[in-house]
């Protein structure tokens, strides 16, 4: 697995540093075929935006290259055929895997973590000067002439298969695993006369950590790259089988702490926003960092939430600020918890023990213990490093663990995929999948290969204007409801579905639909195009005591969502839920009446008359001031409703959709917009995200989804509105980037990033990060 679980290992990455001009280089020889060649390697990014070659040849005044551009696509120039990819390639928290085959006069073929992303057929160079005798092959740098290097590459690089003369695919390099996540395999084939196998194992020296694996002896000589002991080392353990933690390169537009070096060295200069890890701190385990004091004018080091904030007093840190004459003091959610210790100076080295399994920190200075064992609330929170002012400034770097430790704390281990327990959900695909189809407009249509038997589905067609149909095995495949109408269930009859179509059952492993008269039919219009949101949950229904109604309840705990229905009474009241847990999304329609859709989200963090939202409205929370949730939040076993018409009216039907957070599998939370058309903020979720549910809750934009089906790669343009029939194309402009830990906003706009906005969302995995891919 991606964790470093059996199978294929690999065990050491090699760091390029921009700002030190390092790369590899060696002098081709007479090659077995010119123009036919395969590149494999694999690569994890330390900075975006910027021009950053991966490799090039040089040679009889011609170069090749390929590298990341400054809009995070890949850019292939070659014997003066150039093209850059439509894929953005924007997350630096996991590992891609890069397959380039070039055959001569037919195809150049670019692969991404096993997946094809672009292919040119047509004036494919015969010669090509990759593969050039006499030339001068690059890794690191873009080489286009006998003394020019530009565009030097920064972040990791692993594992890199040259292949002359033959164009291979990538499943000669990596296969998929039973959980879809792409893996690493060891290439079994011919090298050719230059071709070459650099795995960066031999870091005895510098001039061993560029050999040739293959057989071949095709050395590279390294320019500028250390093996020396400390944080200088460039030979580290973060490789694509152990991801390691690193800093984020650009949460913020401005103002951040500047990180470099492969995002292990950070220096603030009076920037007063923090800089983060990768990683969220796991639910259960022991772990531990070092920071190594460059500069500690003040600084702040510990934890944060991922969200963030301008100041780093909001954290639960270790703080040394010489201006306050505070040493050793440290803050818990923005309470200073007391000081002790002396100065933090040069060269000190400050490790963080993080104690998930019981929420405890501490904090040692070189070696010794100095705060011990500090209880905190372990939702959501990343590594971090921050000023406490705009005025100070500190520098230094941080060590996850792919460097060795200096100093080391009992039973406590790196940051790394490895050393993280396996999520209570490995395969997302079993509890929440997205599924595409096109409709054949028939009757008994089949929508087969899910990894479930659907007990909610949500279908949206893509292709024209249709309402969304959402239909669940409490009330009935044939009951339907929809989120941008408050039309009622009970008008959803015979003559609907002869217009409409319909869902005819949830299958072992799918759904069937059936088309309408309609030629706008909402379940399956001949060449129509679909996509349905499927959530499992139990199999079969039963009644629930726990609140004062009794309800029917379909919960799935594991997975932490259920499904309840119950008549209302007019009067204050509760309904049970089942899910063991407060939820933390909670979304009910009137099934006997046109009433809107009432939703509560737990950042709201109580539940008065203002603490709600539309899902089929753009209004923003508390635009209707109603007594919906009775003034308390909902508990571990009941949600609490008021006596308004849309939750609770006399002898009104509902249905209500419960959701609770499932680390690994789901996220529910809030972030502020930054107004930046390239660098939104990082919504660290712990995972690839399959589907994501956004709304500003403080003004009046739609409710936004994206999802992977329908846009595999990094970036998603197209999103489609739960409360507008529109089709997917009708708001392109609103764009996402989905991760291998999360997602971000790609523009500004307000719907989505507008600066100083606040948002909601609502996140369900692909793959739990445990096991991503970067995205």
């Amino acid at each position: 697995m991606a964790g470093g679980d059996d199978g294929y290992v690999i065990e050491r990455s090699l760091r390029f540093w921009d700002d030190n001009s390092a790369y590899l280089k060696r002098t081709m020889g007479t090659p077995t075929s010119s123009g036919t060649w395969t590149w494999s390697g694999w690569v994890k990014r330390s900075e975006l935006g910027t021009n950053q070659a991966i490799a090039s040849c040089f040679g009889g005044s011609i170069y090749t290259t390929f590298y990341f551009d400054t809009n995070d696509k890949l850019f292939f120039y070659d014997y003066n055929v150039e093209y850059t990819t439509d894929v953005r390639f924007r997350d630096v928290g996991a590992w891609y895997h890069i397959c380039i085959a070039h055959s001569a006069s037919s195809s150049i073929t670019i692969y991404v973590n096993g997946a094809q992303v672009h292919q040119r057929t047509s004036n494919v160079p015969s010669v090509s000067r990759f593969n050039h005798s006499g030339g001068t092959a690059n890794i690191g740098t873009r080489q286009t002439s006998s003394s020019g290097r530009s565009l030097y590459y920064h972040g990791y690089i692993a594992e890199v298969n040259f292949i002359d003369g033959q164009a291979l695919g990538p499943t000669n390099f990596g296969e998929f695993d039973d959980l879809n996540v792409w893996q690493p395999l060891k290439y079994s084939g011919t090298y050719g006369n230059n071709g070459y196998y650099l795995n960066f194992s031999d870091n005895s020296s510098t001039s061993t950590i560029g050999a040739d694996s293959s057989g071949n002896s095709n050395n590279f000589t390294s320019h500028n790259i250390s093996v020396a002991s400390g944080a200088g080392n460039d030979s580290v353990l973060d490789s694509p089988t152990d991801n390691y933690c690193t800093l984020n390169e650009s949460y913020y537009t401005q103002g951040q702490a500047q990180v470099k070096d492969g995002a292990l060295y950070f220096t603030t200069g009076g920037r007063s926003y923090p800089v983060m890890g990768t990683m969220l701190i796991p639910p259960t385990g022991k772990y531990y960092f070092e920071v190594e004091i460059s500069n500690a004018n003040e600084i702040a080091i510990g934890l944060t939430n991922h969200q963030g904030n301008s100041s780093g007093q909001e954290g639960i840190h270790l703080m040394y600020s010489r201006t306050a004459l505070q040493n050793y003091g440290y803050y818990i959610n923005g309470v200073n918890q007391g000081n002790s210790g002396s100065p933090l100076a040069v060269n000190d080295i400050v490790g963080v023990a993080i104690n998930a399994d019981n929420s405890q920190i501490s904090w040692y200075k070189n070696g010794s213990l100095v705060q011990g064992n500090k209880t905190f609330t372990n939702t959501h929170q990343v590594p971090y490093v921050s000023t406490l002012s705009g005025s100070g400034s500190c520098q230094g770097t941080i060590n996850f663990g792919q460097q060795p430790f200096t100093y080391t704390v009992s039973g406590y281990s790196a940051l790394s995929t490895s050393n993280m327990s396996d999520p209570d959900i490995e395969d997302p695909s079993t509890q929440f999948d997205a599924k595409l189809y096109t409709g054949n407009g028939g009757s008994n249509h089949a929508i087969t290969g899910m990894n479930m038997s659907p007990d909610f589905l949500w279908i949206k067609t893509r292709s024209h204007d249709a309402t969304h149909m959402l239909m669940d095995s409490v009330r009935g495949a044939d009951k339907m409801l929809g989120t941008n109408a408050n039309f009622p269930e009970s008008t959803v009859g015979p003559s609907w579905q002869s217009s409409w179509g319909n869902l005819d059952s949830f299958d072992s492993n799918g759904f069937t639909v059936t088309n309408g008269s309609s030629g706008n039919g909402n379940f399956n219009s001949l060449n129509k195009t679909y996509v349905a949101w499927a959530w499992e949950s139990a199999s079969s229904t039963s009644g629930n005591t726990d609140g004062s109604i009794t309800t029917q309840v379909r919960a799935n705990p594991t997975a932490g969502f259920s499904i309840v229905t119950y008549t209302g009474t007019g009067s204050s009241a509760s309904i049970g839920h089942g899910l063991n847990a407060a939820p933390d999304l909670v979304i009910i329609k009137a099934r006997s009446n046109g009433y809107s859709w009432i939703v509560w989200h737990s950042v709201f963090e109580t539940a008065s008359n203002t603490d709600n939202l539309f899902l089929s409205a753009n209004g923003a929370r508390g635009d209707y001031n109603y007594n919906f949730w009775n003034n308390t939040v909902p508990t571990s076993s009941v949600v609490n409703l008021g006596t308004q018409s849309s939750v609770n009216g006399s002898g009104t039907t509902y249905v209500a959709y419960c959701f609770t957070s499932i680390p690994g599998y789901s996220s529910f939370g809030k972030f502020e917009g930054n107004g930046s058309t390239a660098k939104g903020p990082y919504i660290n979720c712990g995972f690839t995200p399959r589907w994501v549910l956004l709304k500003d809750y403080n003004d009046t934009n739609p409710w936004h989804m994206w999802d992977s089906a329908r846009e595999p790669f990094n970036h998603k343009a197209n999103s489609l509105l739960a409360n507008y029939s529109w089709t997917e194309t009708d708001e392109n402009s609103d764009n996402m980037d989905f991760l291998s830990y999360g997602f971000r906003p790609a523009d500004g706009q307000n719907s989505g990033n507008g600066n100083g906005t606040l948002y909601v969302y609502a996140a369900f995995a692909d793959h739990p990060f445990k096991h991503a891919r970067a995205h």
